[in-house]
């Protein structure tokens, strides 16, 4: 974690700037930001639907947004 001087700004490097990206990526909603919709977690399309829990289902998408992370080459477990 880089920590700079301007305002305290905190600027995550490395594995921690890959940590951040996916958390963020699966705590974004599908088409909650306004200038992507398509961007984000399909939470309600795909986990939170009335469809019954089918877990690949929900596995896949989830796999799926920490795979598009910028730095994630593979999921190994």
């Amino acid at each position: 974690l880089y920590q700079s001087t301007l305002a305290g700004v905190a600027i995550a490097e490395g594995v921690d700037a890959v940590v951040q990206g996916i958390r963020t990526r699966l705590l974004l909603f599908r088409g909650e930001w306004f200038l992507n919709a398509n961007e984000g977690t399909p939470w309600f399309e795909e986990v939170f639907n009335d469809g019954g829990a089918d877990i690949r289902r929900i596995e896949s998408a989830l796999k799926a947004q920490i795979n598009a992370t910028p730095g994630v080459d593979e999921i190994l477990s």
